[in-house]
């Protein structure tokens, strides 16, 4: 079983292409790199903004089939109960959780909790989208940096804050 992580994928949402923040068709390389690169018994964590509100009922029926036992940490545009996305594909839906002495939430968390030693996040994207400084145990996990595909987890912490 390996360990993956991405965050922000925001299905569906046109404004992302029609502002120049991602290329027509994001969609579809995220979805295509998840099937090539996660298998079925793999971890997929899911650091939020999976999909608009409003999204289509076929980007939900595609999240379902998409491989892995998927985690997701709801960010600031998941505004249905974990319950809700839960019944969408997802093993489990929560704000913030830990595992292996790493916090895994949307937002990076300026108070970290004694005995984390890295907080991987999303919601940052990439470049001036959202103007952060980095801490040391802080780790920003952007689809626009990644190629859109899911990353495994010993990458990102192998890499610098951002």
């Amino acid at each position: 079983m390996r360990r993956w992580v991405l965050a922000d994928t925001h299905f569906g949402h046109r404004m992302l292409i029609d502002e120049g923040h991602r290329p027509d068709g994001y969609d579809t390389k995220i979805i295509n790199l998840w099937r090539m690169l996660v298998k079925e018994d793999d971890l997929l964590i899911h650091l939020g903004d999976v999909a608009l509100p409003d999204s289509d009922k076929e980007i939900w029926e595609i999240i379902q089939r998409l491989p892995g036992r998927k985690i997701l940490v709801m960010g600031n545009h998941d505004k249905r109960s974990a319950k809700w996305y839960m019944e969408r594909g997802f093993a489990f839906a929560c704000d913030a959780f830990e595992l292996s002495n790493i916090l895994f939430t949307h937002r990076p968390q300026l108070e970290i909790p004694a005995g984390i030693h890295h907080n991987v996040h999303g919601h940052l994207h990439s470049g001036e989208h959202r103007a952060f400084e980095a801490l040391p145990k802080h780790r920003l996990v952007s689809l626009e940096q990644s190629g859109y595909g899911p990353v495994l987890i010993d990458r990102v912490l192998r890499a610098k804050g951002k």
